[in-house]
């Protein structure tokens, strides 16, 4: 039970008692971590100081206090006997962090150093649709049943460009992200291929990539990257500014056309065997899941080649003490038991990680409302071969097959 302790100068629980644990060790059974917001009474807490007896005999009376009053509870992922196995003699201070992980997180105001300025008006859909029309048919790199890819460039559709970067503002500002401009375009759109998830039926863009082949891009601007990141990296694509619309982010679809684009790209360009850029974790999390996902994708996948040679221009800095993962399932249970369902570690780096990449460095983006940016890398010849079917078609995958990349 918590009470005031002199040694925490504050309200706080004694040591926890191991038999739970052995418990669930002897049984095989999950433990299901929870945490029950409320407290006791300043009474309470001084009749404790005078003796422990004091503090118990007033328990019916503080629980009787609490009649009409609501109470939150939180429940949070189970917890299997094999996780508190792995940890040994510290399964119950793990127990105890998880169920402490469920306090309601203190949110900071969101410091923006720019202003946010209203959104861009939207172009006719006419003219959007007589650019993509103009495209050359082989400029259509995947087709579904309700959408479809193109590549382009600004010169060859200006318009649909800046429907893009209206779109992109929209949409990264609903995930606590943007740069607070009335459309998020930038110096290197206008040389950088663009990737157009297109509906076809509304004349409407319904999400986008872009990517170039170059080096020293916009990923410069977040990181130093010196001829030895590029070297050890090797020919590579770096892609970036990933977005799906509103309407369209549900359909598992929209995400998975956009990456048969990228892969009927690298299938007509196989010599670029490895896909870069950076991957977001939004200022929608709360300073601890953001310091728990930091650190457990440093533990679990990291690339020490490259983070010897690449460094974060404004570094990731946390005071919160993250909570140790024992790996990605779990990482991803503990950030969603911090911040409510629907969190977790964020899609697209979920989707790397699924791809074999691995992250060098994370940056902190100001200009970007503060987002934190990781510096990841996939090395497609390291990916799994379903996946590479998936994306690449068989054709394409086979490209890769049987290559082995250089050790690290």
């Amino acid at each position: 039970m918590a009470h005031w302790r002199w040694s925490a100068l504050g309200v706080a629980e004694g040591k926890w008692n191991e038999n739970p644990v052995r418990l669930a060790r002897r049984s095989g059974a999950k433990v299901v971590p929870m945490w029950i917001t409320g407290g006791n009474s300043a009474t309470f807490h001084i009749a404790g100081l005078a003796h422990p007896a004091f503090r118990t005999a007033m328990l019916p009376r503080e629980f009787m206090r609490r009649r009409d009053f609501t109470v939150t509870v939180r429940i949070g992922h189970p917890v299997c006997a094999q996780w508190m196995e792995r940890r040994g003699a510290g399964a119950t201070a793990y127990l105890r962090t998880r169920c402490e992980s469920l306090r309601p997180q203190r949110r900071f105001p969101k410091l923006r150093f720019q202003p946010i300025r209203a959104l861009a008006a939207p172009l006719p859909a006419n003219l959007l649709a007589r650019e993509v029309d103009a495209l050359a048919l082989d400029r259509r790199l995947a087709k579904g049943a309700a959408l479809e890819v193109w590549r382009l460039q600004m010169h060859e559709a200006p318009n649909v460009l800046r429907e893009i970067g209206r779109l992109r503002e929209l949409t990264f500002r609903d995930a606590g992200e943007g740069t607070g401009k009335p459309c998020d375009l930038d110096r290197f759109d206008t040389g950088y291929h663009q990737l157009v998830l297109w509906d076809p039926r509304s004349h409407t863009v319904a999400g986008g990539y872009r990517f170039t082949t170059a080096t020293g891009g916009y990923l410069s601007t977040l990181f130093r990257l010196d001829r030895e990141f590029y070297r050890r990296l090797g020919p590579a694509i770096e892609l970036g500014r990933s977005f799906i619309t509103a309407p369209y982010p549900r359909h598992f679809e929209s995400l998975l056309l956009l990456w048969k684009a990228i892969g009927a790209y690298v299938a007509a360009n196989p010599e670029f065997s490895t896909l870069y850029g950076p991957v977001s974790i939004s200022n929608a999390y709360s300073p601890l899941a953001r310091a728990c996902l930091v650190a457990g994708l440093r533990k679990f996948a990291w690339r020490e080649d490259l983070a010897a040679v690449a460094k974060p221009r404004l570094p990731f800095v946390t005071f919160h003490k993250p909570v140790a993962a024992y790996d990605l399932d779990e990482l991803d249970a503990l950030v969603a038991d911090i911040d409510g369902p629907g969190k977790g570690i964020p899609i697209l780096v979920k989707h790397y990680l699924k791809m074999g990449g691995k992250l060098a460095a994370f940056h902190v983006d100001p200009a970007f409302s503060n987002t934190v940016d990781g510096l990841i890398a996939v090395d497609l010849r390291r990916t799994p071969r379903k996946l590479l079917e998936r994306y690449l078609g068989r054709a394409g995958a086979e490209l890769f097959a049987g290559v082995e990349a250089e050790p690290r």
